[in-house]
């Protein structure tokens, strides 16, 4: 699987690149009754934002509420990495 991280950059403190843990993607499936797949094929602010806060909240960052969080947004949270860490050689 792919290594997700997101930047996040909110008002009261300097950006920071998150690591998305597994059990934010499947929180973030069921939230928004989709699969993976097609969510970030067709990705929303809201749900790109959303993502960014379970990510934080998950590997223990201090955040608010959700709807806090968006309101200290100081930039739209962006993907950084959808490499694989240790790509297969020769494929």
């Amino acid at each position: 699987m792919a290594a997700i991280k997101m930047k996040v950059s909110l008002t009261d403190r300097d950006p920071i690149t998150v690591k998305v843990p597994p059990l934010a993607l499947i929180d973030a499936e069921e939230q928004f009754a989709t699969t993976f797949v097609k969510m970030f094929s067709d990705l929303s602010l809201g749900q790109l934002s959303w993502l960014a806060w379970k990510s934080m909240l998950l590997t223990g960052h201090d955040v608010k509420t959700f709807d806090l969080f968006k309101k200290d947004l100081a930039e739209i949270p962006e993907l950084v990495s959808t490499e694989d860490e240790a790509p297969l050689l020769g494929a």
